[in-house]
Order: structure tokens, then C-alpha cells, then sequence
């Protein structure tokens, strides 16, 4: 199995851009541990192997913005030896949607770019080989509160399709340079420069 490992200058800079140029809401997740040779992987959190989210895990209370990194706080996490992070969606006037493979999102996704006559070159491949396409909120709802919809309620989590789904609101994704599970890094497919 090979573990790949984020550089560590490339994630800071990342991260810093995230806080303090686009005023993205970033805390840390739990890390993702391994045995020695890397087949057994589990959380770093109490759960431990029993813990569904591995690599996905909060560290902290996320719904509580105060337990949140600012600026020039992510040196000391990554020298800690923390590789992964959150990006709060709705804090972040974020909308993404997120693409998986394994369940028929790559056909969704072309078929939806086909019709509506579009297609964005700028993602971020996830660690287990999906897509996350990233949109800044412009509608007039309450970004805290997800996206509006005919009936009136805000909605947070839209299916576009199998395998496709467009996130927003109270949802959190997990930022660009983290460590998947698998061993594989979310990596940004774009130029640091929203």
C-alpha cells in the first residue's frame, strides 16, 4: 500500500489562503492511523477501529465556530502532526458537489454538464478517486441555512442523481491536501486563487 503524504508547504499555503483570503471556516479532523506496514487504518479519534469516519472524523465541536483555526494557527497543527482538515460549507458561503464514482456519479455529472452546456475544469480529487466541485453560494438564502427550494424549506444536501450530489448549509467537506483513508491525498486541480 502506498501512503502519500501531503506537502507540508503546499497545504499551509492552502490553508492560510482558506482563512485569511477567502474567509473559509476550517477546523481540524482526527488523524488517520496505521499499522506498520499500512493494511489496518483507524481513526485517531475514542472510536478508534470502530469509528465510521475515518479520515472524516471532527476533532472538534465543528458546529462551534470558536473551535475553529485562524490564521497563522496551521503551522502548529501540521508540526503537531495533523495532515487533515474540514471546510465548514455554510460559514464558508460554499456549495459543492460532490461526485462518486463508485456509484454512477461520473455519468450523472457528464450528463448534467451535456445538458446544462457546462462543464468547470477546477475540483479537487478525493482520496477514494471522486470529485468535489467547489461554488461560491450567490443565492439569497442564508447560506447557514442550505439552499432554497420550491417548497419553501432550505434544502443542504440535493441529489443531482446517482452518485452526484450537491452539498451546502450545515454540511462540511474535507479540505484539499488531506489524507484519505486509503492512503491517497485529496488533491486540487486548480490554481490557489479562488
Amino acid at each position: 500500500m502506498i501512503i502519500e503524504k501531503p506537502d507540508p508547504v503546499l497545504q499551509l499555503e492552502f490553508l492560510e489562503n482558506a482563512v485569511s483570503v477567502w474567509k473559509w471556516a476550517v477546523f481540524p479532523l482526527h488523524k488517520v492511523k496505521r499499522n506498520y506496514d499500512g493494511r489496518h487504518v483507524w481513526c485517531g479519534c475514542k472510536l478508534g477501529l470502530q469509528c465510521p469516519r475515518v479520515g472524516k472524523c471532527p476533532r472538534v465541536k465543528w458546529g462551534d465556530r470558536a473551535n475553529y483555526i485562524q490564521a497563522g494557527q496551521f503551522k502548529k497543527w501540521l508540526d503537531d502532526g495533523f495532515t487533515n482538515f474540514g471546510i465548514h460549507l455554510g460559514w464558508s458561503n460554499l456549495i459543492v458537489i460532490d461526485i462518486d464514482p463508485r456509484n454512477g456519479g461520473n455519468e450523472t455529472w457528464w450528463a448534467l454538464c451535456q445538458r446544462e452546456n457546462f462543464l468547470p475544469t477546477d475540483f479537487v480529487e478525493t482520496g477514494s478517486g471522486g470529485r468535489h466541485f467547489y461554488f461560491l453560494n450567490n443565492s439569497r438564502a442564508d447560506a447557514l441555512e442550505g439552499l432554497p427550494s420550491p417548497s419553501g424549506r432550505p434544502l443542504t444536501n440535493i441529489s443531482l442523481g446517482p452518485g452526484c450530489e450537491l452539498l451546502s448549509g450545515q454540511h462540511f467537506i474535507v479540505a484539499p491536501y488531506s489524507v484519505h483513508k486509503s492512503g491517497s491525498i485529496y488533491k486540487p486541480c486548480f490554481e490557489i486563487g479562488f
